[in-house]
């Protein structure tokens, strides 16, 4: 008995890319013929390059007939992002296969991908370097220094610990993409997109895999290959989302900073007072010895408990806010996830794009 046929959507996104696009191509391509019950399509947008990236996606796409490779344009540079979301739109495969344009991830990875997907419950799978068993290759220390530890510091802030969230190479089976309301234009996608998935129950499956950063494929040997990432930009949007994905997780923190000295000094202060009141005790009673021991701290030890009140102050403060925050956050949750049900429904009530759709330049609204 043969296996079932399996439909494969590849989606990349490519940016004066003209050095090594045709090679990634016929890369992909290779891999993807090696299996035979496999039917497949490659939907490459080219996103507003200022080279001739265009013109040889172009050429190649032509030289399928079969249509089993779309040339899809964007007017002007959008981002990695939208030029994913715009090549999610042509795909019409029942697995979604995202790919980076310089093939850091190895193509064998694609069917390892798959595999994952069509023999486990799960509905996203994520080629991590960061778990047991990946690896990091040729990677320069500051970009791997930040990819890492940005990848642990996101970890902790998401629903779920994903250890390689930044990474594009990825497999979603077809719904999880055509349910999820996507709106990010650069490589914050990759964030958003996991969130959603979390809010909305999909089950995400990382596999080890090997990044490793090569020279370009040129015919000039002295050119390396380089990261359109730009550092601090993301940093900023790393930061800033997984505070988003956890809002609460950061006041609560800074609350318990406070609150931790804050309470060590009062119990210091408190240490200090007790000789007083055990003094006192036997002659005044307790209620005595302890006001007699309060205005001894009060006099003695004046700013630290102005310090000790104001930061245990400050920190309950801070930390009913968190609290707040929490509320509201459970709040959105439950709209936001509304919202992609209705997406969903509204999704499966309607045919898809056709493949003759694919190759007329486009200039998608935000």
């Amino acid at each position: 008995m043969s296996d079932p046929q399996i439909n494969i959507s590849i989606a990349l996104a490519a940016y004066n890319e003209e050095i090594i696009i045709e090679d990634t191509l016929n890369k992909i391509i290779e891999e993807l013929n090696t299996r035979q019950n496999v039917r497949w399509e490659i939907v490459c947008v080219n996103d507003g390059s200022s080279d001739h990236t265009g013109e040889i996606i172009d050429k190649l796409a032509e030289s399928h007939t079969s249509a089993k490779v779309k040339a899809v344009h964007h007017r002007r540079n959008y981002g990695q992002g939208r030029a994913l979301r715009t090549a999610f739109d042509f795909c019409e495969g029942d697995f979604i296969i995202t790919l980076d344009a310089d093939l850091s991830y190895s193509t064998e990875n694609i069917y390892r991908m798959v595999d994952a997907l069509h023999e486990s419950d799960c509905d996203i799978v994520v080629a991590s370097a960061y778990i047991k068993g990946g690896i990091v290759r040729n990677v320069p220390p500051l970009r791997r220094f930040l990819s890492k530890y940005g990848n642990s510091y996101l970890r902790r802030m998401m629903p779920q610990p994903i250890y390689t969230s930044t990474c594009v190479v990825r497999a979603y089976r077809r719904e999880v993409i055509h349910t999820l309301l996507l709106n990010s234009d650069g490589m914050e996608l990759q964030l958003e997109i996991l969130n959603k998935a979390l809010l909305m129950g999909f089950i995400i499956k990382e596999i080890p895999a090997k990044l490793e950063w090569k020279k370009s494929r040129s015919k000039n040997p002295n050119l390396q290959r380089t990261s359109k990432m730009r550092i601090r930009r993301s940093m900023r949007q790393y930061l800033l989302l997984g505070w988003l994905a956890q809002p609460a997780t950061l006041f609560a923190i800074l609350s318990l900073l406070l609150i931790t000295p804050g309470a060590f000094m009062a119990f210091g202060l408190s240490r200090t007072m007790l000789p007083v009141i055990l003094n006192n005790i036997g002659q005044t009673g307790f209620l005595q010895a302890l006001s007699l021991g309060l205005e001894y701290i009060a006099t003695s030890y004046t700013y630290s408990i102005i310090v000790s009140a104001s930061l245990i102050s400050l920190g309950v403060n801070i930390f009913m806010f968190s609290m707040i925050l929490l509320q509201n956050q459970l709040y959105f949750e439950e709209l936001n996830r509304s919202m992609h049900i209705m997406e969903r429904r509204r999704i499966s009530s309607i045919d898809y794009k056709k493949p003759g759709q694919a190759n007329a330049d486009i200039n998608r609204p935000s």
